[in-house]
């Protein structure tokens, strides 16, 4: 039996993956991260620090705005927060523009830096044009 842990679980595809998972008896849904948690036949955990149950595969069909973010930060902000889940950055007028994979660390630990949505347009921005 493979034990399968589904990230996006509530969304459009990890709906779809959950519904057929049950036609197929080598196969288990053991658990799903989901930032916005519905009722389902396993557990769900809201960020993938929460899961406390061993499985075989993760299934990740979250969307990538809910863990990327760009920080927009003054040249004060840029050099007092932490750098090390930057994955690109760029100079702007203000300051700089910083793409991070960890979009709720810098909500939780600086509540004062603007945080923009993503999309998948401003990230293929970022990862040609960053630094």
């Amino acid at each position: 039996m493979v034990k399968i842990l589904l990230s996006g679980c509530c969304g459009k595809m990890g709906t779809v993956i959950s519904n057929l998972a049950n036609e197929f008896p080598n196969l288990e849904i053991i658990g799903g991260i989901d930032k916005f948690p519905q009722e389902l036949s396993y557990p769900i955990f809201k960020t993938p620090e929460e899961v406390n149950i061993e499985y075989d595969v993760l299934l990740d069909f979250s969307n990538v705005s809910t863990l990327h973010g760009l920080l927009k930060l003054t040249e004060e902000q840029f050099n007092q927060v932490d750098h090390n889940y930057f994955i690109k950055t760029r100079k702007e007028n203000y300051g700089y523009t910083a793409l991070t994979n960890q979009k709720q660390f810098y909500q939780e630990n600086y509540p004062e830096i603007i945080i923009e949505k993503n999309n998948f347009d401003t990230l293929f921005s970022m990862m040609l044009r960053g630094e």
